[in-house]
């Protein structure tokens, strides 16, 4: 019970970056923190620095000898346009670049099961999307 009062604190102290988020994506990352505390009894918090390593780190297909990361779709910059495999343009993955970024739970969902389990080979643990959405939102690059 206290660790989810103090998960319920951690959530109510809104950075300058997070005050600006669409209601989903807050309930979103709340909803998230509630995950995180379940898979992991030393959750604490999502971390801005863990999701750009997440961004940028490069994992080893299993049955091909490619690489891939986020940013392979979604260059090194997040701020700007992508390109998938076929060639179609991605909109920036930073909401403040792309205001629908993060703003239905059922697509927000989607992308993250299918382009953790491309790029990583997995599904992305609680912590994970929510320091990948504390990195984005924070808008460093």
């Amino acid at each position: 019970m206290k660790k989810l009062a103090l998960i319920l604190l951690l959530a109510s102290f809104n950075t300058t970056a997070q005050e600006n988020l669409n209601p989903v994506l807050k309930d979103y990352l709340n909803e998230l923190r509630i995950k995180a505390s379940k898979e992991d009894a030393g959750f604490t918090n999502f971390y801005a620095d863990q999701g750009r390593e997440l961004f940028f780190k490069t994992y080893q297909h299993t049955k091909k000898p490619t690489t891939r990361s986020c940013s392979t779709c979604h260059t090194k910059d997040p701020t700007n346009d992508g390109r998938t495999r076929a060639g179609k343009t991605i909109k920036p993955m930073m909401p403040v670049n792309e205001n629908k970024r993060f703003s239905k739970t059922k697509k927000i969902n989607k992308w993250f099961r299918r382009n953790c389990k491309w790029t990583t080979g997995k599904i992305c643990t609680a912590q994970q999307k929510g320091d990948f959405i504390t990195y984005l939102i924070n808008g460093e690059k």
